[in-house]
């Protein structure tokens, strides 16, 4: 019974996040990705298809894995910089509005 619910709400939160890709109301990825995490306990090709999209991300860095390049992405990453601090940018001087002037 208990997996049968888990393979119901697998495909149900499948169907939703499709719906969610094409319709411009929600996201879908955000019932997608649970809904096939869910299915890849219980179906091979499934479980195949998500350890290939998470390769894909790592290699990407996407996940905080490591850039093509070989350099440490994401949050707390190490190595690869000098030792100055990054580069601030200055803010930005606020813009006045004036009412046109008339010159009569």
């Amino acid at each position: 019974m208990r997996h049968t619910l888990r393979v119901a709400l697998g495909i149900g939160l499948v169907l939703v996040g499709i719906a969610g890709l094409i319709l411009p109301i929600m996201p879908g990825w955000v019932f997608l990705i649970p809904g096939l995490v869910i299915l890849g306990d219980y179906f091979p090709p499934v479980k195949r298809l998500l350890h290939w999209a998470k390769e894909k991300a790592e290699k990407s860095g996407v996940m905080g894995g490591h850039a093509p390049g070989g350099a440490p992405t994401g949050p707390g990453r190490t190595g690869g910089g000098s030792d100055r601090p990054a580069a601030t940018t200055a803010p930005r001087a606020a813009a006045t509005s004036r009412p046109p002037s008339s010159s009569s």
